[in-house]
């Protein structure tokens, strides 16, 4: 929810135009209604690849964060990159992608591997302020089908007159829980 205009957002994925895409619902009524809901990744149906799992941000000025799982750039399907979209104009519209992954990670890696089910993690994290927004997924780089191995990744992007710079991070074991909270802590101040 947009602190300032009240306005409230929801994101889903689902595959109206043949595969799964993500979208935004908008309500400036503070969810009495909502008008219909704006596409945000720039993808066709056609191209068989699946971008999900929003999670959505607002900062204090209204800019909406949508950071989400992205696998247009592999034809099968299955790799996942990590891609963060802005609006500035309550929902409207989004500018361009933004690949925060510094290197595409298997889908197919998680707790229930092993009968086909794999989760990936169905939580992405992502923190909006005034200079920027960090996002955090589950990164499976480091594993394999038979170890299911996981790590927690980041990035941090900075809005700087317009343009988005980005830094990112991925982290392994208990150091995440330590960094994440110096990281947010530095973020705030």
């Amino acid at each position: 929810m947009d602190q300032r205009s009240g306005q409230v957002y929801a994101g889903f994925h689902d595959g109206r135009e043949g595969s799964a895409d993500v979208w935004v619902w908008a309500s400036k009524d503070r969810g009495l209604t909502f008008k219909a809901p704006t596409k945000v990744n720039a993808t066709t149906g056609q191209d068989r690849t699946s971008q999900y799992l929003p999670r959505l941000a607002v900062s204090p000025s209204g800019r909406l964060d949508v950071v989400y799982y992205d696998r247009r750039a592999d034809p099968d399907n299955v790799m996942n990159e990590v891609s963060l979209q802005s609006s500035f104009d309550q929902g409207t519209t989004f500018g361009p992608r933004l690949k925060l992954s510094d290197a595409a990670f298997d889908s197919r890696i998680g707790f229930g591997s092993e009968r086909g089910l794999p989760d990936l993690g169905s939580r992405l994290g992502l923190l909006s302020s005034e200079r920027g927004s960090i996002a955090v997924w589950t990164d499976t780089r480091a594993g394999t089908q038979g170890s299911n191995k996981q790590d927690l990744a980041s990035a941090a992007v900075s809005f700087s007159e317009g343009s988005p710079l980005r830094q990112s991070f991925r982290y392994g074991g208990a150091l995440v829980a330590v960094l994440g909270l110096l990281v947010l802590l530095s973020w705030r101040l």
